[in-house]
């Protein structure tokens, strides 16, 4: 094992002991042969679920961690959306743009995330969502 391969394990042992499990769930791409004429949309039955470990950064007092801003729709009306940070480990599949997150029963989207990954090995991701 490499020194940096030994702060993965560490993490990893740290998210289990003080964190929380959450779901990460990747729908695969799906091919032409998966368009469903019935909705106008794509059928995706095959999808990547994974056990995570994670531990949330929204702090009430904190405006780093959970930030809110609005998206406006087609009518002029504002949205707000607010932003959840986790740390989620790296033993898994890496996080995607557009994959979800489910926490305590709670459905996010990966809006963003950063790979802390000294020596080229994923220690830990920092991840954005958005319900």
């Amino acid at each position: 094992m490499s020194f940096y391969s030994d702060f993965n394990d560490i993490a990893y042992s740290m998210l289990s002991d003080f964190g929380q499990n959450a779901t990460l769930i990747r729908k695969s791409k799906a091919t032409g042969a998966n368009y469903d004429p019935t909705t106008g949309g794509i059928v995706d039955s095959s999808q990547l679920t994974e056990t995570r470990k994670i531990v949330p950064l929204d702090s009430p007092t904190s405006k780093r961690v959970q930030n809110s801003y609005g998206t406006t729709t087609e009518n002029g009306v504002l949205e707000q959306t607010t932003q959840k940070w986790v740390y989620m480990d790296a033993k898994g599949s890496v996080p995607r743009l557009q994959d979800y997150v489910i926490i305590q029963g709670i459905k996010y989207t990966i809006f963003d995330f950063q790979v802390i990954n000294p020596g080229g090995i994923d220690i830990i991701y920092l991840v954005v969502l958005t319900k």
